[in-house]
């Protein structure tokens, strides 16, 4: 057996032996493991931004919502006599959009922070006896940054005397 300074040649072979089993990763696994971290991280962004993107949705139709409701609640307390004479219809067979009185041109009325639109729809109940009786609608239009789908909400209510 030959001698080394430090022990026989077959020491030197076992601590070669051990030292490889006790090695780092390899350059491939390396990559590997850095390939699924980026996939994984990618599709966590991507539901990140899918979530950001649906929880800003939902907040500006919130306000469409509340937007909606307010002026149909003030509707509601107008006067029977006020509300029809401030809203006549030119043929009582057609429904008639009627710009909101309350909104002026300037500032734009907005959803969030974003333009929107507000329209009163009113129009008789037909087969109703007298015919009085009034459908009223309130519709917010507005559209989302970077989108061209226009978003809607209306509600829905009857007035009569």
């Amino acid at each position: 057996m030959i001698k080394t300074a430090r022990g026989s040649k077959a020491s030197f072979e076992r601590y070669d032996k051990r030292k490889s089993s006790l090695g780092g990763f390899t350059v491939i696994e390396t990559l590997i493991s850095i390939l699924l971290l980026a996939i994984t991280l990618a599709g966590g962004l991507s539901i990140y931004f899918n979530a950001d993107r649906i929880v800003t949705l939902v907040g500006h139709k919130k306000i469409a919502v509340e937007i909606a409701n307010s002026r149909m609640e003030e509707l509601r307390r107008l006067d029977y006599g006020v509300f029809k004479s401030t809203y006549t219809l030119a043929d009582p067979t057609v429904a008639q959009v009627f710009p909101d009185p309350n909104i002026s041109p300037d500032p734009p009325l907005t959803v969030g922070d974003i333009a929107a639109t507000r329209a009163i729809t009113v129009e008789y109940v037909p087969h109703v006896d007298p015919p009085d009786y009034m459908e009223v609608r309130v519709k917010v239009s507005w559209t989302e940054a970077n989108q061209t789908q226009l978003k809607e909400f209306e509600i829905t209510s009857f007035i009569a005397p």
